[in-house]
């Protein structure tokens, strides 16, 4: 029976639909080769929303502690898909680096720091076409677009701007300012800029996280979302939202980008607060008001001073109790992607009892996080103990999601190392966090993106730490795909005493304590 289970696990099941793993299951880049055939499993993907994860799964007592050389374990189809979640981890933790040399003033070491990003994208295998390809392909064109854009502001000459996106619409404005600041005056050209801007301003709802049929919709989803996130993101500053990326960051980043051409206006220049009075929290005149310095930096201003409405920390029942994904730099720190797919069958949200006292932790949260937030972390542990208790398999994820909204919320309320604290909790990486592809780096990420937020220096070894463990990961992920004998192979027919297969000949990827 645990061998009819195994690929039901947990970020797994929280994420994708576990794959069917069998004989010439994989299709990455390096072909057909070096698969063990494997039994096969329950939860074939005949492309349905996912089922309820039961309480309980035998292969859940397994504790991995380490890579598990099976894209199945991974709720993946093939090799390619795993390289795909952890193209995503590099791209944001090395973004993260750029932007923090470009916070600095250091604009040849944000573009130097992309050139490195766009290498590492580039050296990873991916097929001729599918969602791995094609979210691949984006992360490298966003890499190379913004070593450009960098290079050319180091430089004082302004960015090649061709295409009709948000981020070309960011390069044009961006050269305005270098002209802005040399005396020129940019009227004309940043109000035709503004009404460029205009259509960008209309919701999106085809790119809703929880609109998809089944897993091949909620794919092409991740690829919608990849191609919106990366044209609207600031590539000089870290001034996304805490917690999912919305498609309203595109009609945020429309109105920065308008606020920034008004600002750039010396007479008879459209006014763009209205549009921001919808939106976004603070205010737009204050904002502008305050902005200072080289006129590059002030869209990274204005989207500082300038939230989206629902992305004020408010702690809620959906964001302590929904179904986390398997990748937690979704849930916390805006890489784009779908919410989870399916439910819990224990502890759900269509658990009365369970929402109720929900509930009563939402409301005793937001207290504290007006009043007194260092007491936050302690009623999350709390918390946890008291789910911990209860023994089922499924209450990880319940654990998971509790400490994904505490970190968010409390880094959106400008908290950063009160998050961090909430944060190393998730260590040491047990149960199912070994499921989770690539778990180390996505954790190290999300702190050095909170060290960043606490203007702490060693912000820029975190993000390194977390490019080093994934760099690792795809190491192991190349070899079992070769067929070499890596890691620990999951419960079933055929494996080693209590399912270990062969002792692992690879480091175990997560350390034995919380991150130095």
């Amino acid at each position: 029976m645990i061998g009819l289970l195994v690929a039901f696990l947990a970020c797994t099941g929280a994420d994708d639909t576990p794959a069917a793993p069998g004989p010439a299951a994989v299709h990455g880049a390096a072909g057909d080769r070096g698969r063990r055939p494997e039994p096969a499993t329950v939860m074939v993907d005949q492309h349905q929303q996912h089922p309820p994860l039961p309480a309980d799964n035998p292969a859940w007592q397994w504790e991995a502690g380490g890579f598990v050389p099976d894209f199945g374990w991974y709720g993946e189809h093939s090799w390619a898909d795993v390289r795909m979640r952890v193209a995503g981890h590099i791209y944001v933790a090395g973004r993260d680096l750029a932007r923090l040399h470009a916070s600095g003033g250091d604009l040849a070491g944000c573009a130097d720091a992309y050139d490195d990003l766009r290498a590492r994208l580039e050296a990873i295998p991916t097929p001729g076409a599918g969602v791995a390809h094609d979210i691949h392909a984006l992360l490298v064109s966003a890499a190379t677009r913004d070593a450009a854009l960098c290079r050319s502001l180091a430089r004082g000459t302004p960015p090649a701007a061709d295409g009709d996106d948000l981020a070309t619409l960011r390069a044009r404005l961006l050269g305005l300012a270098l002209r802005h600041d040399g005396g020129e005056v940019v009227d004309a050209d940043a109000a035709r800029i503004r009404r460029a801007l205009r259509p960008f301003l209309e919701p999106r709802p085809d790119l809703d996280l929880d609109t998809f049929r089944d897993v091949d919709d909620r794919h092409r989803l991740r690829v919608a979302l990849f191609q919106a996130a990366l044209s609207a993101e600031d590539p000089l500053s870290v001034v996304e939202p805490w917690g999912y990326w919305e498609p309203a960051e595109l009609q945020r980043t429309a109105i920065v980008l308008g606020l920034t051409a008004q600002a750039l206006c010396t007479e008879g220049c459209e006014d763009w607060s209205p549009e921001a009075g919808r939106l976004l929290a603070g205010d737009a005149a204050t904002g502008q008001g305050g902005l200072d310095g080289p006129a590059w930096t002030w869209p990274s201003q204005l989207a500082a001073e300038l939230p989206r409405k629902d992305a004020v920390a408010d702690f809620t029942v959906e964001g302590l109790g929904h179904l986390p994904t398997g990748d937690s730099l979704i849930d916390v720190a805006a890489e784009p992607g779908p919410r989870a797919i399916g439910t819990l069958e224990r502890l759900g949200l269509d658990d009365p009892v369970h929402r109720a006292w929900l509930g009563q932790q939402e409301r005793r949260l937001d207290a504290a996080l007006a009043e007194d937030p260092a007491a936050i972390p302690g009623i999350v542990r709390e918390m946890t103990a008291r789910i911990d208790a209860m023994g089922h398999g499924s209450r990880y994820y319940n654990i998971k999601q509790i400490r994904n909204e505490a970190v968010r919320q409390l880094a959106a309320a400008g908290h950063p190392s009160l998050a961090r604290t909430v944060l190393a909790d998730n260590w040491p990486l047990h149960a199912q966090d070994w499921a989770c592809p690539n778990r180390e780096a996505i954790l190290r990420a999300i702190d050095g993106r909170l060290l960043l937020a606490a203007g702490d220096p060693t912000a820029e070894a975190r993000l390194q730490a977390s490019l080093s463990a994934s760099a690792e990961f795809l190491d192991l992920v190349d070899r079992a795909e070769r067929g070499e004998d890596v890691g620990r192979h999951p419960p079933g027919p055929g494996a080693g005493p209590r399912g270990q297969g062969s002792p692992p000949s690879a480091r175990p990827i997560a350390p034995t304590g919380p991150p130095p």
